[in-house]
C-alpha cells in the first residue's frame, strides 16, 4: 500500500498536468517552466529533464498565436532543454536530445537601427521546426526556425541547424554543415 501510495505522488509530481496530451508513462522532471501547457503535446514513455523551458506562446504584447508542441513517443530529452514555439515545432518518436539542446519557431523582429530592446520588439514566426524519428541532438545544439531533419540525422555538440537536412545526415559546426550521410538500415 505505501508503495502505491509513493508511486502515486511521484507521478502526481512529475506527470505534466494540464498538458493537451500525455501518454503512459510521459515524464517531466522537476524543476521546470511550463507555459501554454494545453499546446503541448507528449507522447507515451517520452522524459524531459530537469529545468525544462517549454513554451507555446499563444499572446506576446497585442499579437495571438494557435501554437503546437508535439513531442512523439519514447523521446528523451536532456536538462536545460529550451523549446518555444508560436506555430509548430514537433520532434520525433525515439528521438535523443542531449543536455542543454534549444528549438524554437519565432524570433523576435529585426529592427535596424531601432532603439527598442530587442526583448520588446514583436515575435515573428520565422518557420516551423521539424525533428524527425530517431534523431539524435548532441549537446547544447542549437535548432533555428524553419528547419527540418529527416529520419535518424545526428547533430554535433554546439552545432547551430540554420538550414534543413535529409535523412541520415551527420551535422556539425556553426552553421551546421552535412559532414556525411549514414546508410540506411
Amino acid at each position: 500500500m505505501m508503495r502505491a501510495a509513493a508511486s502515486f505522488f511521484v507521478d502526481l509530481l512529475q506527470r505534466p498536468w494540464g498538458a493537451g496530451s500525455a501518454g503512459p508513462s510521459s515524464r517531466m522532471a522537476y524543476p521546470r517552466r511550463l507555459r501554454g501547457r494545453r499546446h503541448l503535446h507528449l507522447g507515451a514513455g517520452s522524459r524531459v529533464g530537469a529545468h525544462g523551458w517549454i513554451e507555446a506562446v499563444t499572446s506576446y504584447g497585442s499579437a495571438q498565436y494557435t501554437p503546437r508542441i508535439a513531442i512523439g513517443r519514447d523521446v528523451a530529452i536532456g536538462r536545460h532543454l529550451t523549446l518555444t514555439a508560436t506555430r509548430c515545432v514537433t520532434i520525433g518518436d525515439g528521438c535523443l536530445l542531449s543536455e542543454g539542446v534549444y528549438l524554437s519557431d519565432t524570433g523576435h523582429e529585426a529592427g535596424g537601427f531601432d532603439p527598442t530592446p530587442i526583448a520588446l520588439r514583436p515575435l515573428q514566426f520565422l518557420g516551423e521546426v521539424h525533428i524527425g524519428p530517431r534523431c539524435f541532438l548532441g549537446y547544447r545544439a542549437c535548432i533555428l526556425p524553419g528547419v527540418t531533419l529527416g529520419e535518424g540525422c545526428v547533430v554535433g555538440a554546439h552545432a547551430v541547424v540554420t538550414r534543413s537536412f535529409g535523412p541520415g545526415s551527420v551535422v556539425a559546426g556553426v552553421p551546421a554543415r552535412l559532414i556525411r550521410t549514414l546508410p540506411k538500415p
